[in-house]
């Protein structure tokens, strides 16, 4: 609790104005990327283990984690667009397959340790596990919904000039999602965090207006995102509205993000973690599953090792 907030924000700026350059910037958001992948992975090795202790409170964490990486991805896909007219042309090349190849190649490297180990898989299981039609490492949902995303934002974006057609088009295809992730039984886990990706579109496209409705009105727009967030979250862990869960990520979001305007993280080490950190969600679990064959996972204090070791 002390350690990865002193590390994340040593050095850090707070600024009395608001700048809207700064406030979203690459180094600004490869920062946030850098600390909510390491907040994910502690939430998955907190509940791997038999007794938590201290990582307890991070069982709870993954959908606000997960909620962060949507907005910043949708936001960052936007912005691109809007600085390129020809951004969508190489899209695929560019993005999906440049996320797709190294999820394969993941996916076949662990299926190789898997028969190392001794364990039999059909034909047809070492096809749909490498291809990932079946999920052979479940956390790797997210690798799946976010591609899926990205051909959300390219079918969006591709078919209309109109950009607010094209809002209302990822907002559309993502409320399909979530019925399609209800009507299929998925875990919340697939759909919880999904209304921030276009919630980081429809910031990017309207950046200028929003930033300055958030500049005006800066401290009431941070103490009502964060009542909102507490309120929502309360009714979705007492399970009395099950759609809070979606309500209350989005307004997590919205306070981290109008939090991040005035103060500017300048951490080499989150920025450094950020840039690498899909590479780091593809391969953390199959990092955890060695500490677990070779060493007792029974208490917190291993993630000290575990990370240094990723």
């Amino acid at each position: 609790y002390m350690v990865v907030p002193a590390l994340f924000f040593f050095k850090a700026k707070v600024t009395r104005t608001l700048d809207i350059d700064s406030s979203m910037s690459k180094s600004s958001t490869d920062q946030l990327r850098g600390l909510f992948i390491v907040i994910m992975v502690i939430h998955h090795i907190s509940q791997r283990m038999a007794n938590p202790g201290l990582l307890t409170p991070f069982n709870d964490m993954g959908y606000y984690a997960v909620g962060i990486f949507f907005f910043l991805s949708g936001f960052g896909l936007t912005k691109s667009f809007k600085r390129k007219n020809t951004y969508l042309d190489k899209f695929f090349t560019k993005k999906i397959v440049k996320i797709y190849i190294p999820f394969v190649i993941v996916n076949t490297l662990t299926i190789i340790a898997i028969r190392m180990k001794g364990d039999d898989l059909s034909v047809l299981e070492i096809l749909g596990y490498s291809l990932s039609i079946k999920m052979i490492d479940t956390t790797q949902w997210f690798i799946v919904a976010i591609l899926i995303f990205y051909v959300f934002f390219w079918l969006s974006f591709i078919t209309t000039a109109n950009i607010v057609k094209s809002q209302i088009s990822i907002t559309v295809l993502v409320f399909l999602f979530i019925i399609s992730c209800k009507y299929l039984s998925l875990g919340g886990w697939w759909y919880i965090s999904s209304l921030c990706f276009p919630m980081g579109v429809i910031y990017a496209a309207n950046e200028k207006k929003l930033f300055e409705i958030i500049y005006n009105k800066y401290n009431f727009v941070i103490a009502l995102s964060l009542v909102l967030f507490i309120l929502t979250l309360v009714l979705f862990l007492k399970s009395i509205f099950p759609a809070m869960g979606l309500i209350s990520c989005v307004f997590f979001t919205l306070f981290i993000i109008v939090i991040s305007f005035k103060i500017l993280p300048c951490s080499k080490l989150f920025s450094m973690i950020g840039i690498i950190s899909m590479e780091i969600y593809m391969i953390h679990m199959k990092v955890l599953a060695l500490f677990i064959y070779f060493l007792p996972f029974d208490s917190s204090l291993i993630i000290i090792p575990y990370f240094i070791s990723l």
